[in-house]
């Protein structure tokens, strides 16, 4: 159930009310819905006591609520208890509320009689008379609550560091100088914490607004005060360097920081003059995220894994990862440079990147400037008198930075690099269209893994339903089964939470030029090869209740 649904079910809060609080909501990014509602007194006081017995009650029986509880329970009141003595004494405070003419303090508690642990939470909370129990003790949500204590014991701007072109807080100058640096180190903060990939500062006439990119899908969008979002711009770009004088132009730049709950970010800055003012994109980047990922993390099926681990295993070639911007190319390349540092350590890494997106240890990483005129194509010349073994080329763009790869790939050394597009069949005519001829490209060309992503769905609010498609199902030789996200507090109530990759891969080698001569030899040579193509992967991931039909058919359709 969601929380606006229990407000209104309750009897506590009454519709026209709930939709005040949620315009207010709409309008003031920094307050909860709960906050909203407590500071507008839309219980009333008297009542209040009564509404978290009952609210209490919700929470334990919709964990995910727990998120969206801060307003009617306030953290601050169990940071001063200490998680560790509400931990040994089951003890949690919940909320000062009115009675008997001064504040109490409603607890939740397991032993109602252990008034030696409610008179110490009585004295750390500064609170008279007794505090009052709430009628119920829930073990899962007690837990869940004491999860929030650190979460809000460290929810200050001062929890993220700033390692690389931060201004100094000395150099603020005033009020409003601290005001921004808030506003924007909110507005990041706020992009870690809802998983986002990208954050985007746009103006228009009469708006100033911050979008959150998540799982693929531009939503989470909240409201900035237009006379503060030069400001606010200015202060991103003193960040990661760049001329805050220069505002015709377009900018890159880049920020890191350790952020205490989620690790080390790199966050690439990309800033570009428009009608009403300059829009900045941000985009996340998790060294965490690079940590933990392996192409076992990726969850490929086993018939495609399997095939392109020996393929990494090859003593040179060209291997191609393709598709669309944002579809996690970059993503399987590391996973790919990680699995070769564990199966072959003896060997020489080397890549050339635009730019470095994550450092990997153990690998030789070069970044390209354009400015000094350092591209792919000299970076690569430059590093085949490096004594490489393994590349990773990380775009191929041109016909001089492809002929290098494939020149690389003849000459003894296994390349691994992208291009953008739309098919594993496409990417080979798209190679010969570049000007690389035939006869180089059948012998060089091992097999191209070509990829998209599609949103999961959330385990929280994931159920059962009938495909829309069935004959698309039984095609494909799987039962027509398929799932979707009813939409929960765990997901923002989208329904989905995360992405997952959906993969073709197209092993070419050994083919020979009369393979690849037309689209339609290459697509009788994937026949051949029995390649199971984007669609009826996806299917899979479906019927295994990972995605939803219609992420599959909207990303597969070419």
């Amino acid at each position: 159930m969601r929380l606006e649904d229990f407000l209104t079910g309750s009897g506590f809060v009454d519709q026209k009310s709930l939709d005040s609080a949620l315009e207010a909501v709409s309008k003031n990014q920094d307050l909860t819905l709960g906050e909203i509602i407590v500071r507008q007194r839309i219980i009333p006081i008297d009542k209040y006591s009564e509404f978290l017995d009952v609210y209490i009650d919700f929470l334990a029986n919709n964990l995910d609520a727990v998120a969206q509880s801060k307003g009617f329970i306030d953290y601050s009141l169990a940071v001063k208890v200490g998680a560790t003595y509400c931990r040994e004494n089951q003890i949690f405070p919940i909320e000062k509320v009115a009675a008997r003419g001064s504040l109490a303090l409603k607890v939740m508690v397991k032993d109602r009689n252990n008034v030696e642990a409610l008179d110490h939470v009585k004295k750390s909370c500064s609170t008279l008379p007794l505090p009052l129990p709430t009628r119920n003790f829930h073990p899962k949500l007690f837990d869940k609550l004491l999860e929030q204590i650190e979460q809000n014991k460290n929810d200050k701007n001062d929890e993220i560091e700033w390692e690389t072109g931060i201004a100094a807080e000395k150099d603020l100058v005033s009020t409003e100088d601290k005001r921004i640096v808030d506003a924007v180190n909110r507005i990041i903060k706020q992009g870690v914490e809802y998983r986002a990939s990208d954050i985007h500062l746009r103006i228009e006439q009469g708006k100033a607004e911050v979008r959150y990119r998540i799982d693929g899908a531009l939503g989470r969008t909240h409201s900035l005060k237009q006379e503060e979002y030069a400001s606010i711009v200015s202060r991103i770009k003193i960040m990661c360097g760049m001329d805050i004088a220069e505002r015709r132009m377009p900018q890159d730049g880049k920020i890191r920081l350790n952020y205490e709950k989620r690790g080390s970010y790199d966050i690439r800055v990309s800033t570009l003059a428009r009608q009403f003012g300059e829009g900045v994109v941000m985009r996340l980047l998790s060294q965490k995220a690079l940590e933990d990922t392996t192409l076992d993390t990726l969850e490929m099926e086993p018939d495609i894994l399997d095939p392109f681990r020996r393929l990494l295993l090859a003593p040179k070639g060209l291997i191609l990862v393709t598709g669309p911007t944002g579809s996690g190319k970059t993503t399987t390349l590391y996973a790919s440079l990680k699995e070769l540092l564990a199966t072959r350590p003896e060997k020489n890494i080397d890549t050339v990147e635009d730019p470095v997106e994550y450092t990997l240890k153990g690998v030789n990483q070069c970044s390209v400037d354009y400015k000094i005129n350092k591209t792919f194509e000299v970076c690569l010349r430059a590093l085949l008198r490096q004594d490489p073994d393994n590349i990773m080329v990380g775009e191929m763009r041109d016909l001089e930075t492809a002929k290098m790869a494939v020149r690389a790939a003849l000459t003894g050394h296994l390349v691994l690099s992208t291009l953008h597009t739309n098919s594993t069949a496409e990417t080979i005519t798209r190679l010969m269209d570049m000007g690389i001829e035939s006869y180089l490209v059948a012998p060089t060309l091992l097999g191209i893994m070509g990829q998209r992503l599609v949103r999961r769905i959330c385990n929280g609010c994931r159920e059962e339903t009938s495909p829309q498609n069935a004959e698309l199902f039984i095609a494909a030789g799987l039962d027509p089964i398929a799932y979707q996200g009813t939409g929960c507090g765990e997901c923002f109530n989208t329904g989905y939470k995360g992405r997952i990759g959906i993969y073709e891969y197209f092993p070419v080698a050994p083919a020979f030029v009369p393979d690849i001569s037309s689209m339609e030899a290459i697509g009788k040579l994937q026949q051949k090869r029995e390649v199971i193509s984007f669609l009826n992967y996806g299917l899979r991931k479906v019927s295994q209740g990972l995605t939803t039909e219609s992420e599959v058919l909207e990303n597969t359709a070419i």
